[in-house]
């Protein structure tokens, strides 16, 4: 499976998540984006899974690629705001809970 994180910048979140899903997912392959520097289109049809880290940054997703609704029923949002730094503890238990699917416990 190919997963796509995309975060405002690509520094914490996203890089966050895409390491633990690797770890988790070691046969996937992950890339990590930030929204301010997504102007690439393919990125988004490469994604068999997109993982928006805030409702607001899907918006941006979608307009990239118009209406098209294969992207949309790739996208998952997972509403973790923009406070955590690489690898924060809480951010990472947050994350492997969504990996895992256990929500945000």
């Amino acid at each position: 499976m190919n997963v796509l994180f995309v975060c405002n910048a690509g520094i914490n979140r996203s890089r966050t998540g895409a390491e633990l899903w690797k770890k988790k997912h070691p046969k996937d392959e992950v890339k990590y984006v930030g929204i301010i520097n997504l102007d690439r289109p393919d990125l988004l049809y490469w994604a068999d899974k997109i993982v928006c880290f805030e409702e607001r940054i899907k918006k941006p997703v979608l307009e990239m690629v118009f209406d098209d609704n294969k992207i949309w029923q790739k996208i998952e949002v997972w509403e973790i705001p923009d406070v955590y730094n690489y690898m924060d503890p809480e951010l990472v238990r947050i994350i492997e809970g969504k990996i895992l699917g256990k929500g945000k416990e």
